[in-house]
């Protein structure tokens, strides 16, 4: 004998699919949904993943092509269905796929298809500059980020290689580093006196140094002599004097750069290198 039930929806009376069992609560109308995308009849199931779509469409094929025509038509994935497909028709009425402003290739809603049209319409849209040393017009896409000419940028060039070279070749001295530095200078402490109190031996790997600067090839030797400063003369806290100076070979010397290493020396090293 068919049973019957009453759905607790819509009220009316349905004969349930299975015979055993606990009836269901609704009837297969209330159940069923139809699909947005093929228009299937199917009944919605719970599922294992926890998608925004789930539920909504038959398959997840229906659901990526769906997806994919929000993606096209540039509808936002949160907004209703029915709001969805106005909006799909409304914008295919109106001409929503446009071309690109550039290349005239088609661009989905946008004004250029790419990032690379949108960077050259910027600049071919940009009026030409002017350079600001000779007033020369500047044109071309690779003149529109810049403010000076050809020619302007070389002569630049060259002046500041000259002002770099000058103010190397001013620094080299440890006179002029300590004048620049605004700091100590002691004219009685000679790189061969220090070598001779450190007894040829660098202060910070504590190697045997050689007797005098070699070079091999462009190369200094490592293990050439050379005076450093213990507190940096950049830091302008210490000078060039005796307490403030000791023996490192060149590699050790290049390593610690601008770099605290040491121990500062006592006061009365100073009279007895001095002396």
């Amino acid at each position: 004998m068919c049973r019957i039930a009453i759905c607790n929806k819509c009220g009316e009376a349905f004969a349930p699919r299975c015979s055993t069992g606990p009836a269901p609560e609704t009837c297969y109308s209330c159940r069923s949904r139809v699909c947005p995308e093929c228009g299937k009849r199917f009944e919605r199931k719970p599922r294992k993943d926890r998608s925004k779509d789930a539920g909504i469409f038959c398959s997840r094929k229906c659901s990526g092509k769906c997806k994919q025509s929000r993606r096209l038509v540039g509808t936002p994935k949160s907004i209703d269905w029915d709001l969805a497909c106005w909006a799909e028709e409304w914008m295919q009425e109106r001409g929503r796929r446009s071309e690109c402003r550039y290349c005239g290739k088609e661009a989905f809603g946008k004004a250029y298809c790419s990032r690379k049209c949108t960077s050259r319409w910027h600049h071919f849209s940009q009026k030409p500059k002017d350079c600001i040393k000779c007033g020369k017009s500047l044109t071309g896409l690779m003149y529109q980020t810049r403010s000076m000419c050809d020619e302007c940028r070389k002569r630049r060039r060259r002046l500041l290689k000259k002002e770099l070279r000058k103010k190397y070749n001013f620094l080299r001295k440890v006179r002029n580093r300590c004048r620049h530095y605004e700091v100590a200078y002691d004219p009685a402490v000679k790189a061969w006196l220090v070598f001779e109190r450190d007894g040829f031996r660098c202060q910070i790997c504590k190697a045997k140094c050689l007797d005098k600067f070699r070079w091999v090839g462009d190369m200094p030797h490592v293990m050439s002599p050379t005076v450093d400063h213990i507190v940096p003369l950049s830091w302008r806290k210490r000078g060039h004097t005796w307490d403030n100076v000791q023996c490192a070979c060149w590699s050790c010397n290049v390593q610690k750069s601008n770099k605290s290493g040491g121990q500062v020396r006592f006061t009365f090293a100073e009279t007895g290198a001095a002396e």
